[in-house]
């Protein structure tokens, strides 16, 4: 595709989100993609959000029409349907959750977006994500 000033520019494409570990079937993987580092991983900012059923304890999350650019994704297994992350007292997540890169969450919260960044130039790319559940 060409600009009008006659630039290429890079197509959109297809970002699919594989996840694996997860404990059970049955409810949804919930997925959100995010380019910035100051919304990573909040509810305000998201990119974009996926959601797939979990069968056979796997799920693929799929986010149509992206730009080339950095992000990361955050997901959780959301088992009781209502598309939200279950915290404990202590604010730590009680549902089972993961993020691109194997990042992982510190002592004091979810790891940094450049932990878990990576560069989508287009077509279709797969990442996998492992879920871990909180003991």
């Amino acid at each position: 595709m060409t600009h009008e000033n006659g630039l290429l520019e890079k197509e959109r494409g297809v970002l699919e989100v594989a996840v694996s570990g997860l404990a059970r079937d049955g409810g949804e993987l919930v997925c959100a993609l995010y380019d910035r580092a100051e919304t990573f991983p909040k509810d305000k900012g998201v990119v974009a959000g996926a959601y797939a059923a979990v069968a056979a304890r796997a799920a693929v999350c799929r986010f149509e029409n992206v730009a080339p650019g950095r992000y990361a994704v955050a997901a959780f297994h959301d088992e009781d349907g209502d598309r939200k992350l279950k915290k404990t007292a202590l604010g730590m997540p009680a549902d089972g959750y993961g993020f691109s890169r194997d990042a992982r969450a510190g002592t004091f919260g979810p790891p940094k977006f450049a932990q878990a960044a990576f560069d989508f130039d287009g077509g279709k790319q797969r990442i996998t994500i492992q879920i871990h559940y909180p003991r």
